[in-house]
């Protein structure tokens, strides 16, 4: 597995994960000295003839289909470490998940802007149609990142306060309702510090229940509000 030498300090992901594979290596040393031990009962003799080599053999066999499975789940939980170091070695160059374009985010801004200024010195491998896609998002961004820096009035903070809601690093403007009962269900923050439902279609309520939930948080934002922003 490649070294990383981008990444200063792990996630918290690949702790765990590293952490489930060293339980996993463990687990199959385990079996592994059970299934020596198991082979010793034979003295270095052939079971075939022996009374009880029936059920030697199925319990050897037991043995072994566990240590077969554990070796396919280290495999796995190897892969599953190699993937999310490359992704977080993508996201410490600006890149997204995939490391075939750079990531459109709030925070990654700069780093937009200056893949632009290299493709006008001539110095960027991106093509020009990628580039113009880029110019069009930073600008999306830009504005995001001024509405992010609001004040958020009484209302909307009283809803973030009391965990109603959780924002996205990524795109801080938008808010997800923590309600497990609702999967990636959001509001937006406006450029008045307000959550209103979102402009990203896949983010708004879809369902009578969801958008009954959306309109009693947009209720209890505009009971708290009484125009009084926090700040």
């Amino acid at each position: 597995m490649a070294e990383m030498t981008q990444i200063k300090e792990e996630s918290y992901q690949i702790k765990r994960a590293k952490g489930k594979l060293e339980r996993l290596k463990k687990e199959f040393a385990q079996v592994d000295e059970q299934l020596n031990a198991h082979y010793k009962i034979t003295n270095g003799q052939p079971m075939n003839d022996k009374r009880n080599g029936a059920s030697w053999f199925k319990k050897k066999d037991r043995i072994e289909e566990r240590g077969f499975r554990l070796l396919d789940e280290i495999k796995q939980q190897e892969e599953r470490i190699e993937k999310l170091e490359n992704r977080e070695e993508n996201k410490a160059l600006g890149l997204n998940r995939q490391g075939n374009g750079l990531e459109m985010s709030v925070a990654n801004i700069p780093r937009i802007e200056e893949e632009i200024e290299k493709f006008k010195r001539g110095e960027s491998l991106y093509t020009k149609a990628t580039i113009k896609r880029y110019e069009m998002e930073l600008v999306k961004l830009k504005e995001m990142a001024k509405k992010a820096e609001q004040k958020l009035t009484a209302g909307a903070q009283k809803l973030v306060d009391d965990g109603l809601l959780r924002q996205w690093k990524k795109k801080p403007t938008i808010y997800f309702v923590t309600d497990r009962n609702f999967k990636k269900l959001a509001l937006e923050l406006n450029s008045e510090g307000k959550f209103e439902e979102s402009s990203v279609y896949r983010y708004r309520a879809t369902t009578d229940e969801a958008k009954a939930y959306v309109q009693k948080l947009l209720s209890m934002q505009k009971e708290i509000n009484g125009g009084v922003t926090v700040g």
